[in-house]
């Protein structure tokens, strides 16, 4: 078939189109048409059982801040464990066998099985760490590193009852989940793009039972037994180290996940880019 571009071209030529990266719709428009663009973020999630992928809970082009619901699958001869971030071997997340958590980039989660893993402990790690620009090309451009800690308490912990009539107060929170971060520069050593996390001391400083001068912190009490808390931290600086853990407090436990060290010229972009094109202007179509 063919199509009879006249009109498209006519219009696309008076146009001059800018699209911000971010959230949002973008627009550009003239006297005689109009054309625009909306999208949202998405990411891929990729699922390990038992250290195989899994093709069957794993999922691509997620909107970016859905909540995932995986369900740990039976694995013969094998005691469900845990899942964890990133790696298998890495700090547990949850030791539910349904586990929930904010998909806000491109993760890796692997359930793990055999492990010896206490499950009266609530449980913390980082979900995601993506880099982000915002506002491109305009004077309040800015980058970012967004990181997502995801935190789980133990099975058995319910939802609290709520509803309309009997809303959530103070005394329903159970805890406090939330991110202490800091840099090298901020704690007054010489090189601020210096790598100080095989240091013992970077872990002493952001998991010491008091905050440590030069250590930010991020944080908020928690109604529910799963959920997360996503921090952003702007212009950290070209090569500059950021390090970073997250925490949980339940029950007088408190529980730190691994420490990170994150540069931002080294991460991933957060996530894909997908668009949905409207062009409401006419154009005509012919049969062969």
């Amino acid at each position: 078939m063919n199509i009879k571009w006249k009109h498209i071209l006519a219009a696309l030529l008076s146009m001059a189109l800018t699209v911000s990266v971010g959230m949002g719709t973008a627009r550009a428009e003239d006297e005689s048409s109009r054309f625009s663009i909306s999208y949202s973020r998405v990411a891929d999630l990729n699922v390990f059982v038992d250290g195989e992928p899994s093709g069957d809970l794993s999922q691509n082009d997620i909107v970016c801040g859905e909540i995932v619901r995986l369900t740990a699958p039976a694995v013969a001869g094998k005691t469900f464990s845990h899942w964890a971030f990133d790696r298998a071997d890495g700090t547990a997340a949850s030791t539910r066998a349904t586990f929930r958590f904010t998909l806000n980039g491109n993760t890796k989660i692997y359930a793990v099985y055999g492990a010896d893993t206490d499950k009266t402990k609530p449980c913390v790690a980082f979900s995601s760490t993506i880099k982000e620009t915002r506002d491109k090309d305009t004077e309040n451009e800015a980058d970012y590193i967004r990181m997502t800690a995801s935190y789980s308490l133990p099975s058995g912990v319910a939802d609290p009852t709520y509803d309309k009539d009997h809303p959530l107060t103070a005394a329903d929170v159970k805890g406090e989940i939330g991110i202490r971060y800091t840099t090298n520069r901020m704690l007054g050593y010489g090189d601020p793009t210096a790598n100080l996390l095989e240091s013992a001391k970077i872990a002493d400083i952001l998991k010491s039972s008091t905050v440590q001068k030069g250590v930010h912190v991020s944080s908020y009490g928690y109604y529910f037994p799963e959920g997360d808390w996503t921090l952003g931290i702007r212009n950290p600086g070209t090569g500059v180290h950021v390090y970073a853990v997250a925490y949980v407090t339940y029950n007088g436990q408190t529980v730190f996940s691994d420490v990170k060290d994150i540069v931002f010229d080294n991460l991933q972009v957060g996530s894909i880019l997908s668009a949905n094109m409207s062009i409401p202007f006419s154009f005509e179509m012919e049969g062969e």
